[in-house]
């Protein structure tokens, strides 16, 4: 979920246990009593402060590059898992290797651990960057608390347009809200076209 605030919006992710508070760029980044009188912090949750829109960012997931795309935010980032299918992202592999960004595991296969140190490199990537986005919290990946990552749960949703509704969540970080509801209300229109369509043809 996400509240917003004078100069500033709050992202929940509850499967992470994590919240994060989004400053506007040139503005004074919160108090914690403010952000707890706009969104209270939930119990067993940790908070992470960010400036928007991120001028940078990793991401070590394959499953939020198409949400990128949406975004039109690619040229601004610096690490892309090994698993990503587009053309453009396996190019920039081709072309430099230190964006190939370390996974969940901290381990690597054979070709990976002739470019990267695993653990080390992992925490090189994500403090280099505005923020580094992750299929899971802090708390289930291994790694201590960090500022910098983003948990995106999207993979763990029951429902193809829940999952694509993570795009706005995304979005939040690089201001780029009206970009992805206008993407979800196509998606969403999209999807009830095809399931009359599906109805009407006798399926069920």
């Amino acid at each position: 979920d996400i509240t917003y605030g004078t100069n500033f919006k709050v992202l929940n992710n509850n499967l992470a246990k994590e919240q994060y508070v989004l400053t506007m760029c040139n503005s004074a980044t919160p108090k914690d009593a403010t952000v707890d009188a706009t969104a209270p912090l939930k119990d067993g949750f940790v908070r992470k402060y960010f400036t928007v829109p991120l001028q940078s960012y990793g991401s070590d997931t394959s499953g939020n590059q198409g949400v990128f795309n949406v975004l039109g935010v690619t040229d601004r980032q610096a690490y892309i898992s090994e698993w990503v299918s587009e053309p453009c992202m396996q190019k920039a592999h081709g072309c430099s290797a230190e964006m190939l960004s370390v996974g969940k595991s901290h381990g690597c296969n054979e070709t990976l651990c002739a470019i990267v140190k695993p653990l080390g490199e992992k925490l090189q990537q994500i403090d280099s960057v505005d923020g580094y986005f992750r299929d899971y919290g802090d708390a289930e990946s291994g790694l201590d608390f960090n500022p910098k990552t983003i948990a995106v749960h999207a993979y763990l949703d029951p429902h193809m347009l829940y999952r694509t509704e993570w795009v706005k969540f995304i979005a939040a970080f690089f201001n780029k809200e009206d970009v992805a509801q206008k993407y979800m209300d196509d998606q969403e229109k999209k999807w009830e076209e095809s399931t009359a369509e599906g109805i009407a043809a006798g399926d069920t």
